[in-house]
């Protein structure tokens, strides 16, 4: 089983992202950890860091859901704002057989 660490954001809705994952499957069982990065609503002045964190947790839910049902083990968490720190603390906590950072 290859364990992939997935960092993103507006693409984790996205059906690339479910290609990808199902295009490893035909090969072999994965699990895939997703980092969500919480993000800043566009034209807001202020922001609004407890709103961010519930977007980016609807996300989370609605892309593992999508994962699992095409048969991939997933978990997830949202983790910091810079997509970088999270890999890095990702990478400290677990090792994976590949990261991917998507915007």
């Amino acid at each position: 089983m290859r364990h992939y660490l997935v960092v993103a954001n507006r693409t984790l809705d996205s059906p690339a992202l479910e290609a990808w994952v199902a295009s490893r499957l035909v090969e072999e069982p994965v699990h895939v950890h997703l980092v969500v990065p919480p993000t800043r609503t566009e034209g807001r002045i202020r922001w609004a860091e407890e709103e961010a964190r519930d977007n980016a947790r609807q996300r989370l839910a609605r892309a593992r859901s999508r994962l699992r049902s095409i048969g991939a083990l997933v978990g997830g968490e949202i983790g910091p704002e810079d997509p970088l720190a999270a890999v890095a603390a990702a990478l400290r906590r677990c090792p994976y057989d590949l990261a991917l950072v998507a915007g």
